[in-house]
């Protein structure tokens, strides 16, 4: 049930405190605890990027601009995400999470926020992990930059 504390979820996260990086997770009926923070090449809130998930009864696969940032692969034994998903983009206060050493602390100013996201899909039949995708931005042919899906700035 979509909001339930029993969900699985799939995340990219950006956390704030360092716009070159970004942290993904893997929730299975609610719990966690499978976080990682990987580097970006580029300052995430500089312009638009693609930021894919492949998810399969076999893996998880993170993938920035194409390329895999993480591979899960399931394992016998552990919990898999196997419940249908939602697709949520938000903006949150989570400076009180670990005393806000995680994304930092909040301090109410440069607002208003403003995230853009571009060329949004979710298809009906998903790629599967280690299918390789193809990704073109027909509005902007041509121009690797912007064949993208998000960027956020404060």
């Amino acid at each position: 049930m979509e909001g339930s504390s029993d969900m699985d979820e799939i995340d990219f996260e950006f956390l704030g405190n360092d716009k070159r990086a970004v942290q993904t997770n893997l929730f299975v009926a609610g719990g966690g605890g499978r976080e990682m923070v990987h580097q970006l090449p580029f300052d995430s809130s500089d312009g638009f990027h693609h930021y894919a998930v492949a998810w399969s009864a076999e893996a998880v696969e993170w993938r920035v601009d194409g390329e895999v940032i993480r591979r899960e692969e399931r394992r016998d034994g552990e919990p898999w995400p196997e419940k249908p998903m939602y697709l949520y983009a938000s903006l949150w206060d989570a400076s009180d999470v670990d005393e806000g050493r995680w994304t930092g602390t909040y301090h109410g100013r440069d607002a208003p926020y403003v995230c853009s996201y571009r060329d949004v899909r979710v298809p009906a039949v998903a790629l599967s992990a280690g299918e390789e995708e193809e990704w073109q931005d027909d509005t902007n042919a041509g121009d690797e930059a912007d064949a993208a899906a998000t960027t956020c700035e404060d």
